[in-house]
Formats: C-alpha cells, structure tokens, sequence
C-alpha cells in the first residue's frame, strides 16, 4: 500500500490526472434523433472547443504504457495454486506478449484462437473432452493494450482432468510443438480471413450505447476511415509476425494458475507442504511456487517446442497417460490441427432474400398480427411428384400427413443456412403426456446426440 511506504496516493493521482488527462486525448462521439448539423451546433453550444488546453507533456503524450515492463523475465515462471468458489476447477496459462494494438491490419491472434478453440474431430479439444475426460471446455482470451498482450488458455477441468492437470499440459504443449513444427498455413490464415470478412459484410445492428463507447475508445488509436472495420477486418495477413507471437507461446515465457473446486482446495493447499497465503481484502487463499517445481514435465515440454521428432513425443505422451492410469486406446496424439476453411462465400445470392407477397396471398385472407412483425407465416407443402416428376410447392391438403414446412425469404441478414431438426417420439392419438422422467431423459439424448456430433459437423458449419 503506498501510504506504508511515505507515498500520498492523492498527491500521485493529481500528479497523473494533470500529465494525462486534457483535452487533447479527448474524444467525442455523439449520438441521438438529431440531425448531425444539428449535433455539432449541441456541442458547440456546449463550449468543448473553448476547454482550455492541458500541460505541454499531456498534449503530445503518445498514451503508452510499455515502460516499465510490466512482465519482465523475473514476473514469469510462477505458478499458484488458488482455492475457489465454484465447483469446477480451471487452469489458467499466461504467455506475455509485445503491443498489438497497432496491429490491426494483420490481426494475428484471429488465426491463434481458431486453432485453439478449433474444435472437430480428434482436436485438442476433443482430445482432452471427449477421449480422455480430462476437461469440459478450453479456450483463448486476451487482453492487448500499450503495455502489451496477456494471452489467456482457459482450462475448465473436470474431477479427473484437475488431478491430472500435468497431463492436461503434457497434450496441449504436445499440440503447441505440432503447431511450431508445421508454421503459419496461410491457407488457413486466408480462409479466416474471408470468413472473418463474411462476418462483416453480415454484421447485425449493434446496441447505440455500445457503439458509441466502442468508437470513443477506437479513435484514440485507430485512423478515422479505419474505425469501423480496423478492430474486425484482416486487411493484410502477416505470417512473419504470426510466427513470432507462435514462438513467445512456450513454457518459459508462462504463469500458471490453478483454481481449485472449493470442496478440494482446502485439502490441495495443505498437502503442498508450502505457505498458505490469504490475499488481502478478498480472503483467497493460495500458494506460489516457481513453475518447474509445480510441474516437473517442464523440461519436457521445453525440449518439445525447440523440435524434437513426433515419434518421440508421442512416445512420451503415452508413457505420460499411462502413468496417470489413462488409457490412450485410438486417441489422436498430438492433437490434429485444423486446415483450410472450406467454402467460405464471395459472393451471396440475394434472389430469395424478401418475403414474395405469394406466401400471404396464398392464404387468401388479411395479415395476422404475427404476419404484420415476422411476416408470413410458412406453408405446408405436399411431396407428391406431378407427372413432370418436378418437386413443386403445393401446400398440403388438411388430410394428408405429410409435415413439410416452407417459407421462403429470411427471417434475419445472416448469410448462413440455417438447417433445424427436430426430433419427436411416435405417439398414438389417446397417449398421456409424458412423464417428467422421460422428459428429462429425452434432454439428456439431445444433450449427448449434440456432443456427438458437433465434432463431426464443425468444419463444415463454419464458413
């Protein structure tokens, strides 16, 4: 706490108010019914452009934070062990990397989030999920500003996975060496890169309030005809920058932490044999230890990303499953990495877009209120193949049995097809409603059919 060591927070903080905040940094973004003529005659009205000008050193200040170093060499190789509040356990890995807030153009860490979250089959996700039951979830966040880029693997465990949380490690950097070995797939990078324009092209209107904080903050280190699209687009893809943030995801540039299941930590924490620390003001306890003492495979793992054969980590990997009393069986090791995107659109046809007025005249009566706010309502269509054996739409007549649905144009801009299947019990006309138990029943197969195939079906349903 400043104050113990003679320091005046107050004093401090008028000193930084004074260097960074004027009105030179300032932005202003409005937004309301008005006009725009009439916006800018509100905020010169409202004397902005008469604030008096801020000290010479806030004027020309660049708004970085990069010295000190808020991540030196001595800040990492740290691991904690964390008790929780929440029932699942988590792992959390920290790899500290340069600014790229000035990136945008390239937007590297597009291509790094899709290999970690890439999910299809024999994927690290699945891998660690589905093969070996060790995790429910992994993810990548992070978070880059002029201080730098904390890039974030997200963990959640399960009961096994946190008790083996050194296996879990032992696959991913297995994953991470596969990715270092095989380079940037510009291929890849290229495909995210259409699909990330996609995506653009069909953005939904976004909340105002948002928007406006979103633009406030963007013109503060964007160029003004870059601040819509500078944040979503890769404009130019960079595999030499690409590679050098691939390079900084190694063991000896991480911290680790571990959170714990409460009904565990407490038990974790004492069979540690070292501190247990209370942080202050939020009463979590922990423990710190240097990395390599927490996870002894960091040795290996370091060997493996400076490029030791497969055969050889394969190897490894199964003598390390197998002393975890895990069985490898079919498991895909390393982990598959993803390819091309497939499919992603150019160009998409617009023909079918509005709702033609024959699905409402074909009903032959006056707009329903549901009609008048989603438009028309779908048609029953017959399957029966006239003599040109052509498939026509017909809407079915009341006492065929067909359930065939159509309505066309689309209910949402968004370029994707979407294909819904429902999935219903054959039951008799006189049959009770089903019980609470076969209801619960019937949602854990949904549950179990969507793990199942969602693996599957993921290369195919992202473009």
């Amino acid at each position: 706490i400043p104050s113990r060591n003679g320091t005046s927070p107050v004093d401090a903080l008028k000193v930084y108010f004074k260097s960074r905040y004027c009105p030179e940094q300032m932005r202003l973004v409005t937004f309301g019914p008005q006009k725009l003529s009439e916006q800018l005659e509100l905020v010169s009205k409202a004397g902005f452009q008469d604030l008096p000008k801020g000290v010479k050193e806030c004027a020309e200040s660049k708004r970085s934070f990069d010295a000190p170093n808020p991540f030196p060499a001595s800040q990492m190789g740290k691991s904690l062990l964390v008790k929780g509040t929440e029932a699942i356990g988590t792992i959390w890995l920290h790899f500290q990397m340069p600014p790229l807030n000035r990136e945008y153009k390239a937007q590297p860490l597009s291509y790094f989030n899709y290999v970690i979250d890439y999910g299809g089959e024999n994927s690290l996700k699945q891998v660690l999920s589905d093969n070996l039951g060790l995790i429910a979830d992994v993810g990548m966040q992070e978070q880059t500003d002029s201080t730098g880029t904390m890039c974030m693997m997200v963990f959640q465990t399960t009961k096994l996975g946190f008790k083996h949380s050194q296996v879990i490690l032992d696959v991913f950097f297995a994953y991470l060496a596969a990715i270092r070995a095989a380079g940037v797939d510009m291929e890849l990078y290229k495909s995210i890169q259409d699909m990330v324009k996609l995506k653009w092209d069909w953005k939904q209107q976004d909340d105002a309030f948002e928007t406006v904080s979103d633009l406030a903050e963007a013109m503060t280190r964007l160029p003004r005809e870059k601040l819509l699209s500078g944040d979503r687009l890769i404009e130019k893809p960079d595999p030499e920058l690409l590679s050098s943030l691939i390079e900084r995801v190694e063991p000896n540039n991480m911290n680790i932490a571990q959170v714990a299941p409460p009904e565990v930590g407490d038990e974790l924490l004492k069979d540690s044999g070292k501190e247990i620390r209370t942080l202050e003001y939020y009463g979590a306890k922990y423990i710190e230890q240097p990395v390599a003492e927490a996870f002894p495979n960091l040795k290996r793992w370091t060997s493996w990303m400076k490029g030791t054969d497969t055969k050889q980590i394969v190897q490894e990997l199964q003598e390390s499953l197998k002393a975890a009393g895990l069985d490898a069986g079919d498991v895909q090791l390393p982990p598959k990495l993803p390819g091309k995107i497939e499919g992603v659109p150019t160009q998409v046809p617009l023909d079918h877009m509005k709702l033609p007025m024959l699905m409402t005249k074909m009903r032959g009566a006056q707009q329903s209120a549901t009609e008048k706010l989603f438009g028309p309502l779908p048609v029953r269509l017959s399957l029966e193949l006239p003599s040109d054996k052509t498939l026509v739409m017909m809407e079915t007549p009341k006492n065929k049995k067909e359930d065939v649905w159509f309505r066309s144009g689309w209910t949402m801009k968004d370029p994707k097809v979407h294909l819904a299947v429902g999935l219903r019990r054959m039951t008799t006309e006189l049959e009770p409603e089903a019980t609470a138990l076969d209801s619960v029943r019937f949602h854990i197969y949904q549950q179990l059919l969507r793990e199942d195939m969602e693996p599957k079906l993921f290369d195919v349903t992202q473009a």
